[in-house]
Formats: structure tokens, C-alpha cells, sequence
């Protein structure tokens, strides 16, 4: 998907920009000037995993402290966690467009990957192991 597939698809509603990695919808805000992103990280569990994930996906939205800029919240219609993130690109370009989607794509990657187990404590990423953001391709 090139940049002005983007755009145009955005200039009529949504956009689903599918990396390999996850599927992100993005819309544009109302002001017209910012995007928002959004995605699914799947089913919030029941009993002790699903309230520590809510602990920590409380704690994490302080300050935006451990989102990398986005927030998280639980569908009420679903059940699912979700991850968005407002940013703003009317002054500036596709490489900040690029290096915030992708930074977008390793967070969810980071809250599915808790979700998945079991809404732990632990670091999301050892410190050996931090992401690598630069992977999603625009042409």
C-alpha cells in the first residue's frame, strides 16, 4: 500500500492497513489535521489474568507511561482490549507517519503478547529483546 492509497482511502472514511504484523484501522479526526489509529488486541480473560491485565493496562495509561504515546482501553460491546493513538501529521510528513506506525504496530504486538499471557507483571520486552520499530514498508 503506497502513502496515497492512505490518504485517499482515509479522505473516504477508514483506512485497514494490514502489515503482516497486525491490522490497524485509521480514521481522521474530526479536525482533519491528525489521524486516529486503532486495533484489536483480542479478548480481555475472566478471573485473576483478565484483572491483572486491567491493572496493568490502568497503570500503563498514566501519563501515557508504558504506551509509547497510545492508550488502551476494553470494548464494552466486545470484551476485547483495544489500542489507539492520536497523532497529528498536518506539519509533517510520511517518514513520521512511518515511524509512528510503527511504533503503533510494536505496541500492540508488546499488550497482545500480555494478553496472551495472561496479563503478567513481567517486562513485556527483556531487555535483550527490545523491538526493532523500523519494519513496516510504505512504498
Amino acid at each position: 500500500m503506497t502513502y496515497d492509497e492512505v490518504d485517499r482511502e482515509l479522505d473516504a472514511g477508514e483506512c485497514i492497513i494490514e502489515s503482516g504484523r497486525g491490522r490497524v484501522r485509521a480514521t481522521r479526526a474530526e479536525d482533519g489535521g491528525a489521524l486516529i489509529l486503532c486495533t484489536d488486541l483480542g479478548a480481555v480473560p475472566g478471573g485473576d489474568a483478565g484483572d491483572r491485565f486491567i491493572r496493568r493496562m490502568i497503570s500503563a495509561n498514566y501519563a501515557f507511561g508504558d504506551t509509547a504515546g497510545a492508550s488502551l482501553a476494553v470494548d464494552p460491546a466486545t470484551g476485547h482490549a483495544l489500542l489507539h493513538r492520536r497523532a497529528d501529521f498536518s506539519r509533517s510528513g510520511f517518514d513520521a507517519f512511518r515511524c509512528i506506525f510503527a511504533s503503533f504496530i510494536c505496541e500492540a504486538e508488546r499488550w497482545k503478547r500480555s494478553l496472551e499471557d495472561g496479563g503478567g507483571d513481567d517486562e513485556l520486552y527483556p531487555d535483550d529483546e527490545k523491538p526493532f520499530y523500523d519494519y513496516v514498508v510504505f512504498t
